[in-house]
C-alpha cells in the first residue's frame, strides 16, 4: 500500500532533521557556529533555521525545517551573532543536562 502524503511528509522531516542534527553535532565538535541551527517556536509548531552566512555583526539564517517558516522572519533572516550564539549555547546546555540525567 502506498504511503499517504502525511507519512511521506513525516519521513522527509525526520530525514532532514537527522541530517541537520549530524551537521550541528560536527560543527559543535569543531567549536564553530556556522551551519548550526536554532529553533523558533510559534503557535503550535516550530521553525528550524540554519546559519548559512555571516556579516561582521550578524548571522544570516535560512529556514530549513518545519511546517512553515516563522511569519516575522520568513525564509531568511539576519540576527545578531550574540543572540544566535546565546540560543545555541542554551540548547547545548539543555542537551547536556538531559544527557547527564539519563546517565545518572
Amino acid at each position: 500500500m502506498e504511503k499517504s502524503f502525511f507519512e511521506k511528509f513525516i519521513e522527509e522531516e525526520k530525514r532532514i532533521f537527522e541530517e541537520l542534527n549530524e551537521i550541528d553535532e560536527f560543527q559543535k565538535s569543531q567549536n564553530v557556529f556556522h551551519c548550526r541551527y536554532i529553533v523558533k517556536p510559534f503557535a503550535d509548531r516550530k521553525a528550524y533555521y540554519q546559519i548559512v552566512d555571516e556579516t561582521a555583526r550578524k548571522y544570516i539564517l535560512q529556514w530549513v525545517l518545519g511546517e512553515d517558516p516563522y511569519p516575522e522572519w520568513g525564509y531568511e533572516v539576519k540576527l545578531f551573532k550574540k543572540d544566535v550564539e546565546k540560543i545555541i549555547k542554551r540548547r547545548d546546555n539543555f542537551e547536556k543536562t538531559i544527557s547527564l540525567m539519563k546517565n545518572s
